[in-house]
């Protein structure tokens, strides 16, 4: 079996998990021999869970996540290696140490190197890395994989890269992603493939009606700046905003920082009718000092991301809200 856990409410994760099913596919390996399941840091278990109990000669491979140490100590405690390879494509900086690297850098630290299989780089996201790992020696990456690529890591929202075409491409895409396609495999592995006549009939018009729907977008993201909430963070004043469509939230905290120039950072939160828990996303400038990252992770365990895009979630009262 084949378990593909990928990273859970996140275009960069779905795709890096389209992107192997249809590698994986294409290798002849049959669809009921590949497990493919969301993930997420608040996760009470974060291996194979169900009907896919952990079998000698499974295959295991996290695209766009690095589970919690305990949850690698607990799975080299009761697997070996080299009976169940653990293969983890990653790019978040707060997951560097687990890889043995330099959180800062993307370097090897000088430590001992990891058990698992590390595809590792800050400089690519999720499905930019699992694009040569499943289909190695092929010559350039996806457009739509390189547009969400622009994007997760935060170029999309610098203001420099205003007048670059991948900025808006990459903000329209994502759009139509979120708000127009279901999250299933079939609607989206044909905006990833390598197939240029394929780009030209799904891409185009993804990114087209992309484009109209952030027309809408931006009135509802104008409402919300214009009224935001004010949380206390070490008696620094952070905009937010409650509430946002996921695939708004970003965008959002773009508008935060631009109409609130004096603020750190800005957050976005919303709670989760089932189970309570409040979500964080907080996001900072572009060449800020302030790492989010580093601000996320000492929130709540698990929190972490980039250094200017991060989130955390947790059942305890944030101090500064």
């Amino acid at each position: 079996m084949h378990h593909l856990l990928y990273h859970a409410n996140c275009a960069d994760g779905f795709a890096a998990a389209c992107i192997a099913r249809h590698a994986l596919l294409s290798q002849g390996i049959p669809e009921t021999a590949i497990n493919i399941a969301p993930v997420n840091y608040q996760d009470s278990n974060q291996l194979p869970v169900g009907d896919h109990h952990i079998q000698p000669g499974d295959q295991i491979i996290y695209l766009d996540y690095t589970p919690p140490q305990e949850t690698l100590d607990a799975f080299y405690a009761e697997h070996s290696a080299s009976m169940i390879p653990l293969t983890i494509i990653d790019h978040h900086s707060t997951a560097a140490e687990r890889h043995g690297r330099d959180k800062a850098t993307g370097f090897r630290n000088g430590s001992n190197p990891p058990l698992f299989n590390s595809w590792f780089n800050l400089n690519h996201s999720g499905a930019s890395l699992a694009w040569p790992h499943f289909f190695p020696g092929k010559p350039f990456i996806p457009r739509a994989v390189e547009l969400i690529q622009w994007r997760d890591l935060g170029p999309a929202f610098d203001p420099a890269n205003a007048a670059d075409p991948r900025t808006a491409d990459s903000l329209n895409l994502h759009a139509y992603l979120f708000r127009c396609l279901p999250r299933t495999f079939d609607a989206w592995t044909p905006l990833l493939l390598e197939n240029p006549e394929s780009s030209i009939q799904h891409l185009a018009p993804a990114i087209q009606t992309g484009s109209r729907l952030r027309t809408i977008d931006a009135c509802i993201i104008a409402a919300a700046v214009n009224g935001p909430h004010w949380l206390n963070f070490h008696g620094e004043e952070i905009p937010a905003v409650n509430g946002l469509d996921a695939g708004l939230i970003s965008d959002a905290c773009t508008e935060l920082l631009r109409a609130y120039p004096t603020a750190p950072f800005a957050a976005s939160w919303f709670i989760d009718p089932r189970t309570g828990h409040a979500t964080y996303s907080l996001r900072s400038r572009r060449g800020s000092t302030v790492n989010v990252a580093e601000i996320a992770a000492s929130m709540a365990p698990g929190g972490g991301g980039h250094p200017n895009a991060a989130g955390f979630s947790t059942l305890i009262p944030v101090p500064f809200v």
